[in-house]
């Protein structure tokens, strides 16, 4: 059977869609400018017949027609990943939850998780000549949201965008339970932000000169980050460095001034790649930096051997010494020695200069909130060390093409 032909048999109109859905299921309503229209609308004029279904999506582009039902929190509830103010709005009204988790593992969430599933419904793209369904630009963790439900039901609107890369921003006509086409209305757009309140401008102000020349910014939305961004741009802030979720607008205020431009914007290399020789050179180290003035208090000095401590453990560190807030240790990630003997006891050298020696996944001692473990602001002490680290005295920590003699520690 060729696509077409499970096309024309998988085709149905908003409201079969809708009926496939029950008193107590769980359904997935998309993300983002994926959230359904035409599904929506029909299921709006069935939910008040069911009881107990239960909706997870999130960032909200518009209101839902499920939203607008008489009481709806007698026959839903809507759990939000990622709450905008639509979802706020709605907890007041009794049916709209917040669901913590760190938004990278959602797609784990969906695979690993032995939470129902039972319909997933949003807008994709036309289908292509392979017979597969685009996500457009809200991908994110759908591909793994179908993998787990048991129905899928894509709402055809030939207005959303192809966004390529991967194979988790597609769905093969094959998985799928039923097509709906609808009226394709626009994709969903996000208003700009409302001119900055007076505590928004004091606070930047407040901000703004806390920031020097090179730093790294990420901005969010909304009034507050604009009017940081509006001042930056005013200011006589230079070779700034973005690494940022989203590029909103305020950074394009900045970028015109002429203030972007990366140029001290300091290598990163994730642990994957400490193997690769021309990376290894341009970090042969794991390194812990603090501001001048932080050194000079504490009486330290670039290329001194340190050790970093927390109440959960301690890791050692090669000193470098940047331009940054005073007070703060900023420290290498994921740091291993790939030439060494991988697995136990050492692991390649990870006991040593880890930074996940320097906090702890229990749950006991999690983030209070979200349940996640610190890793974002940890007190720590700073001290030099006199003592050779085992990577000191490796031809790999001076000349990143060479591997020590039996790779062993």
């Amino acid at each position: 059977m060729d696509f077409m032909e499970m096309y024309a048999q998988k085709k149905m109109t908003a409201e079969q869609a809708a009926s496939l859905v029950k008193s107590g299921d769980w359904v997935d309503y998309g993300w983002c400018v994926n959230t359904p229209v035409a599904v929506d609308a029909a299921l709006a004029k069935r939910l008040p017949e069911l009881e107990n279904v239960n909706f997870r999506g999130g960032i909200l582009m518009w209101v839902p027609e499920i939203f607008q039902i008489d009481d709806p929190a007698a026959h839903m509830t809507w759990n939000s990943w990622h709450m905008g103010g639509i979802e706020r709005k709605a907890i007041a009204q009794g049916f709209s939850f917040y669901s913590p988790i760190r938004y990278s593992e959602l797609p784990r969430y969906y695979r690993e998780s032995p939470d129902p599933l039972d319909i997933a419904v949003f807008q994709v793209t036309p289908m292509d000549e392979h017979g597969y369904f685009n996500f457009g630009p809200s991908a994110s963790h759908l591909g793994a949201v179908c993998e787990k439900a048991r129905k899928i039901i894509v709402e055809v609107n030939t207005n959303m965008p192809r966004c390529l890369g991967g194979m988790e921003n597609c769905v093969h006509i094959s998985q799928v339970t039923g097509i709906v086409e609808g009226d394709n209305p626009p994709i969903g757009q996000m208003a700009a932000a409302g001119p900055a309140s007076e505590v928004d401008l004091k606070v930047a102000n407040l901000v703004v000169p806390q920031i020097p020349n090179g730093a790294c910014l990420q901005l969010g939305i909304g009034g507050m980050p604009n009017a940081i961004g509006s001042l930056i741009a005013q200011s006589d802030l230079k070779d700034l460095g973005v690494h940022t979720e989203m590029y909103v607008d305020a950074f394009v205020d900045i970028a015109k001034a002429g203030k972007i431009t990366g140029a001290r914007k300091q290598p990163y290399n994730a642990s994957m790649y400490f193997n690769n020789p021309k990376f290894r050179k341009s970090s042969p180290h794991p390194a812990a930096e603090i501001s001048p003035a932080t050194a000079q208090r504490l009486g330290l000095r670039a290329g001194d051997t340190v050790e970093v401590a927390t109440d959960k453990g301690s890791a050692r560190f090669v000193l470098e010494v940047r331009t940054m807030r005073d007070d703060m240790v900023s420290v290498d990630y994921g740091w291993w020695h790939p030439e060494w003997t991988p697995g136990a006891p050492d692991f390649g050298g990870m006991w040593e200069s880890n930074v996940n020696c320097l906090t702890s996944c229990s749950v006991a001692t999690g983030e209070p909130m979200i349940g996640t473990w610190w890793y974002n602001a940890v007190d720590c002490v700073i001290r030099k060390i006199d003592e050779t680290l085992s990577w000191q005295d490796d031809p790999c920590a001076k000349d990143s093409a060479s591997v020590g003699k039996d790779g062993a520690r």
